[in-house]
Order: C-alpha cells, then structure tokens, then sequence
C-alpha cells in the first residue's frame, strides 16, 4: 500500500521536502514517523499591499496511518503528525495533510457489524481532526474505501486543510483502474498561491 500526492505541474518548482528531523520532532517520533508521513512544502514570494514582498508557504503532510486494530500505534501517530503541525503553523499560510488516515470521521462507515474498538478509533480521529482546526469537508462525494468481498464502505482517506486564511476548497473521489484496489483516489481542488493567475 501506497500514499501518493498529485500536483499542479505548475507547483513542482515551488515544492521542496522537508526531512522529518529538521520538523522539531524528537528521536523516537522521528522512528515512527519515518515510511508513514512525508513532509513538502511550497514557498513563493508575492506582492501585498502597498507593494510589500510577502512570503507565502503552503505545507502538505501525506500520511499513511495505521490500521484501526493498531489503536496506540494510531494515537501515537496522529501525536507525531500534531507536533509536526505545531512546528509549521507559525510559518504556513495553509498545511494539507491527506492520504489514507484508516479511520473513518464522524464514523461515516455502512455494512459494517458493531464493534467499539473501532467506533473509538474513529472518535479519536474526529476528535484530532476538530482539534487541530482543520477545515471539514462536505461529505457528499462517494465512499473512499470499499470491501471487494463485502458490503462494507467507509470514508477512510481525506484531505485536510488546516489554513491561517480563508481557503475555500471541495474534493471528490476517483475510482482506480483494477478492481482489486479497495482505496479510491481523493482528487482536491483549492486555491492555491502558486498557481499563474489566468489573463
């Protein structure tokens, strides 16, 4: 399994990676981030106002979480992910973290039978999810994760904006070619800094 990020070709001058150690993470966050969560950031240089040169930074955090039956593995990352926000907010215009966050917000899960182990994993998630003040999608698109020898669907891969401006944004879901895949894509659109504006 894989957590893969698409951009704008526009913005691949602009991205840079950012190494888990030099996000203010401690020796053992830095080990249990390391495979799950990589860090990329975009900065530009733009006009405000009165012609003043002001920087702009975009940061994008993929995440490939644990499963839900790894409950303190999950914490324990989502721990990691905070800190490494914590460090970035005073710095970024907007942070995106997306990829597959095995846990399903407000337990938009259907078909599946009864089981508080993982409702509390998935309150968990909503709770770090509102916490964290990200922006909550509307959830009318379709179900990102679907059983291929079941009823079974859920909301298990996001992207969340966590924004010091307002940034307006919606995201919708793509089907993957083989049918064996239970993840779909989740393409996002928002507005972004480092784009040419059209003429």
């Amino acid at each position: 399994m894989a957590v893969i990020t698409f951009v704008h070709k526009e913005l691949l001058p602009c991205l840079q990676p950012i190494p888990l150690k030099a996000l203010g993470l401690g020796e053992e966050q830095v080990k249990l981030c390391t495979g799950r969560v990589m860090v990329t950031a975009a900065q530009k240089e733009t006009k405000g106002m009165e012609g003043r040169t002001v920087s702009k930074m975009q940061y994008f955090i993929n995440t490939y979480q644990h499963t839900a039956d790894h409950p303190y593995k999950q914490q324990r990352l989502l721990q990691a992910i905070s800190a490494i926000m914590s460090y970035l907010k005073p710095r970024a215009t907007a942070i995106t973290v997306c990829g597959d966050m095995n846990a399903a917000w407000g337990r938009d899960r259907v078909g599946y039978v009864d089981n508080p182990a993982r409702d509390a994993v998935d309150d968990a998630f909503t709770r770090w999810v509102t916490a964290e003040g990200f922006q909550i999608p509307e959830r009318s698109y379709e179900h990102t994760w679907r059983a291929t020898d079941g009823p079974q669907r859920a909301h298990l891969d996001y992207m969340l904006v966590w924004s010091a401006e307002a940034v307006q944004y919606d995201t919708a879901v793509f089907s993957t070619v083989h049918q064996s895949h239970n993840h779909r894509g989740v393409r996002g659109c928002f507005k972004s800094y480092f784009l040419q504006q059209p003429t």
